[in-house]
């Protein structure tokens, strides 16, 4: 039976040894929208498959061919993503994260000072 590209996916999240979330990080995604796609919800995108080429040098082949998988593509598979993307998107999260928290806080702080 031939496995759909969300299962195939799924299931090679699943080598990987990678949570949605983490698999979402990796990849520059939400895990909002990675859930979404596992779940079938939502397709996956180019934007996603490219993502999944540049960091696990998987190709749409994968995702498509019933003949292929990860394990014996012509494509070598990256199962250790460039550790220096992965540090890259954490990083950007951490600054949005940080950027939020400020607005927040100022809000917060405006609010207070508004009560007084």
């Amino acid at each position: 039976m031939k496995k759909t590209q969300i299962e195939k996916l799924k299931e090679f999240r699943e080598h990987l040894n990678l949570t949605p979330t983490q698999f979402a990080a990796t990849l520059g995604v939400s895990q909002s929208l990675m859930s979404k796609i596992e779940t079938g919800a939502k397709p996956l995108s180019p934007k996603l498959i490219t993502a999944l080429k540049r960091v696990y040098n998987l190709t749409p082949d994968f995702l498509i061919n019933d003949k292929k998988d990860y394990q014996d593509s012509n494509a070598p598979i990256n199962t250790d993503p460039n550790k220096d993307y992965v540090i890259k998107r954490l990083e950007q999260e951490v600054i949005t994260w940080q950027s939020k928290y400020d607005s927040v806080m100022e809000l917060l702080t405006k609010m207070i000072d508004k009560q007084k």
